[in-house]
């Protein structure tokens, strides 16, 4: 009987150690992570539209001034989910669907990341001038919007352009987006290089 006490009291103090160090190993994911996000593919397509909507963000280069004018859509393709748990737990008898999902028609799961799949036209006018001369016009973009956690909160749409390059535009709000990051080199024909990154 002593044994089976002196077991008794190691698992207990295990238990707690693994409870303080992280209770998603004793309980899951979480209440929270268990309700899933509160959002769907049509709330991701708003905030699309509203990305589209927001109007010609204009970055300054040292001297010069760039407008960025986009516009994106959803990419076609198959429905993609991707689930996995992202901490074991040890008492749970179910295991929750906490990892990553992907919207390319229409999906739904338990996720903390949700990301759709989007591409679109890119075209880049340096505005500091008397009149906007165009760098680069229709050019072609891909790359995905990013959501990280249950509400439609904090969004990330990071594109890659055509020919190199890559572009980033953040909201922290769910509805105003800035520019994060733009770097490209040799965009149009006069090979204009462009790099931008906004401080935080």
């Amino acid at each position: 009987m002593p044994s089976t006490v002196f077991r008794k009291l190691v698992l207990a103090i295990a238990f707690g150690i693994a409870f303080v160090i992280n209770p998603a190993y004793v309980a899951g994911c979480g209440s929270t992570e268990q309700e899933g996000p509160r959002f769907g593919e049509a709330e991701m397509v708003a905030l699309l539209e509203d990305f589209n909507a927001m109007g010609v963000p204009v970055i300054e280069v040292g001297q010069a001034r760039y407008a960025l004018a986009i516009e994106l859509s959803q990419s076609e393709g198959d429905d993609h989910v991707d689930a996995v748990s992202r901490a074991p737990a040890l008492l749970a008898s179910t295991a929750h669907a906490c990892g990553d999902r992907t919207f390319m028609k229409s999906a739904a799961a338990c996720s903390t990341r949700t990301t759709m799949t989007v591409e679109g036209t890119l075209t880049v006018h340096r505005v500091d001038g008397e009149a906007p001369v165009v760098v680069v016009e229709d050019l072609r973009v891909s790359g995905a919007m990013t959501v990280d956690g249950n509400l439609l909160t904090y969004a990330d749409v990071d594109l890659e352009l055509e020919g190199g390059g890559s572009a980033s535009w953040h909201t922290r709000n769910g509805r105003d987006f800035d520019v994060a990051l733009f770097d490209a080199q040799g965009l149009g024909e006069d090979g204009v290089d462009i790099q931008f990154e906004r401080a935080e």
